[in-house]
């Protein structure tokens, strides 16, 4: 439904609105860990923890049952009124059968010796109604950290378990068909804005700016956000995650009736969809969302701010890549996890870094001291260098190695496609990646790619051909073929419409060794890759356009590809004043 439909569909008195486009749908099915979970969660623990390992989803019919069989690490509880399926409703609030239903499965689970655990992922709003159920658990964890305390106050131990992304329901990944429709500033769950009585200067604050609006659940036929001109409409959790990840500034307020710890969990999400979140109002101490949204006290500092990010893109792209990075390296279900299983004492085999293996072809020997450098300075440490030499008198003595670096020597007969085979062939990692040797890489490269896998199940993945930097004059151009975080399909890249930028290129290591690149092609070297890949995996996921930038030296022979400059320049749009420090974030 586009905006233009939305509007008609509310003066008609029909509020729901379904963005136009098709949802996103999780692309991850391996687990993160062998962890066995019997679980009694809400939608929130449903969504994030069933790709953290095998979960046994607990129900009145079959729990005894799960417990008995399903050799599970421990039973976790979310604190809610309703479980995902629809069970349990309001067991945890009061007495009932309900109630006798739960602690039937506790006691069960204590027999069995199977740890309990209690996640109360509400604020202290909550503590009346979830207090005294968590008596029953042998082990209590707290999304806030003021319920802890009043916990404590009651004679109840609790630990702090802040909310959590899961990277494979949150992140910033949309389809390459997807309809392509933005928002400037929008405003969630604006019914508990206009709830508070400050609430409705803030939004006449935002106003001034300008805004789009929606909401979830359901509202009465007289709300006056019927009339509300920039309010889209309610939304389902799958619309509003798809309109998170269009939205370029995430408005949250002080004043609003949400609690401050619900609006943590929805900033977190934002900011996975790499939306960035600005916080009217004050943070309170220790606040999870300090460093990650930015913070406007004051009306005047709101507009500034808006119009700044309004002004310049990319500025607001890296702030908004910036607190992504912090959310996926420290703050998912994965993390989360870990601690719990350190509390229980019980082992959590996730891997948080996987082995990259680079692969480094190169024919030119006065560029590998800086090669080198752009490797040595990659912040992931779970790496290795695998250099292969191909220029004429290359020798393995060229290049020291060390303990993550390989020097391999190719004679000089041979293609680029056949070096980054025999490369390939001594990785040992779990991916292999591609860095050239003459194109620029920020230290971060290795690693956002590698936190860009959490999100998903990738066969063959890389960066988009965004960035290029011209030698002859220093200039950087945009280019209009890059889709940052998209994923393409396999008629994307046959039909030569969209493609991954070559020096980016990477892949599961088994799969690139069982399908290498092509040693006779008429196309480059890694355009007949993608094109034979595309006859064996259907998607191939593009990531950010950060941390790497093409360069485009005067002498045109000196390139593979030998499109002249003129040309080149005419496929994108210059970046005055932006250098290619700017573009490492």
């Amino acid at each position: 439904m586009s905006f233009a439909e939305a509007e008609i569909a509310r003066t008609n008195w029909e509020s729901i609105w379904h963005p136009p486009v098709d949802f996103f749908e999780p692309r991850k099915l391996k687990p993160n860990s062998s962890l066995s979970m019997a679980a009694v969660v809400g939608e929130k623990l449903y969504q994030g923890l069933r790709y953290e390992g095998r979960m046994h989803i607990a129900l009145p019919g079959t729990w005894r049952d799960i417990l008995d069989f399903a050799d599970v690490d421990f039973l976790i509880v979310e604190s809610f009124f309703a479980s995902c399926t629809g069970h349990w409703k309001y067991g945890q609030t009061s007495e009932g059968v309900a109630r006798t239903d739960l602690k039937e499965l506790l006691d069960y689970a204590r027999e069995r010796s199977v740890p309990t655990v209690y996640w109360i992922t509400h604020g202290v709003e909550y503590f009346s109604a979830f207090s005294d159920f968590s008596r029953l658990f042998d082990y209590v964890f707290c999304a806030d950290p003021g319920m802890v305390e009043l916990l404590a106050a009651a004679g109840i131990k609790a630990r702090i378990l802040l909310p959590a992304v899961q990277p494979a329901v949150h992140n910033p990944l949309k389809r390459s068909d997807a309809e392509p429709f933005f928002i400037d500033v929008l405003v969630d769950r604006v019914s508990l804005v206009h709830k508070s009585v400050p609430g409705g200067k803030a939004l006449h604050d935002l106003g001034e700016h300008g805004y789009k609006s929606i909401d979830s659940g359901s509202l009465s036929a007289n709300s006056h956000l019927r009339r509300d001109e920039r309010f889209l409409g309610t939304v389902s959790p799958e619309a509003s995650l798809e309109v998170m990840k269009r939205a370029s500034v995430y408005v949250t307020f002080e004043s609003s009736a949400e609690s401050p710890t619900s609006q943590q969990w929805r900033s977190l999400q934002a900011v996975a969809c790499k939306s960035l979140v600005v916080h009217y109002g004050d943070l309170r101490a220790g606040d999870i969302r300090q460093g990650l949204v930015q913070s406007c006290k004051s009306r005047e500092e709101l507009l500034v701010a808006l119009a700044a990010f309004e002004k310049d893109e990319l500025y607001r792209r890296r702030l908004a890549h910036k607190a992504w990075r912090k959310v996926y390296g420290e703050h998912t279900f994965s993390h989360r996890l870990r601690s719990v299983a350190d509390v229980l004492g019980i082992e959590h085999d996730w891997v948080e870094f996987q082995k990259i293996s680079v692969v480094m072809p190169t024919c030119r020997q006065e560029l590998v001291s800086v090669a080198l450098l752009n490797f040595e300075r990659q912040v992931y440490q779970n790496k290795e260098l695998i250099v292969v030499m191909n220029w004429a008198g290359a020798s393995a003595d060229s290049i020291p190695e060390g303990l993550d670096t390989k020097a391999l020597v190719m004679p000089f007969e041979n293609s680029a496609a056949a070096c980054l085979n025999f490369g390939i062939e001594h990785a040992l990692g779990k991916y292999c990646v591609r860095m050239d040797d003459d194109d620029f890489y920020g230290e971060y490269f290795l690693h956002d790619i590698a936190l860009s896998l959490k999100a998903v199940d990738a066969v063959v993945f890389g960066k988009p051909p965004a960035y290029i930097c011209f030698e002859s004059d220093g200039s950087i151009y945009a280019r209009s073929a890059a889709f940052p975080d998209t994923v393409l399909s396999k008629n994307d890249v046959l039909s030569g419409s969209k493609w991954l930028a070559g020096n980016s290129l990477g892949g599961d290591v088994s799969f690139l060794k069982d399908h290498p690149y092509p040693d006779f092609c008429l196309d480059a070297a890694d355009t007949g890759f993608l094109k034979n890949a595309a006859l064996y995996v259907d998607e191939f996921f593009v990531f950010d356009a950060f941390n790497s930038v093409a360069s485009r030296r005067a002498d045109t022979s000196s390139h593979t590809w030998k499109i002249t400059e003129a040309a080149l320049r005419s496929k994108g749009a210059r970046l005055v004043g932006v250098a290619v420090g700017d573009l490492f974030v």
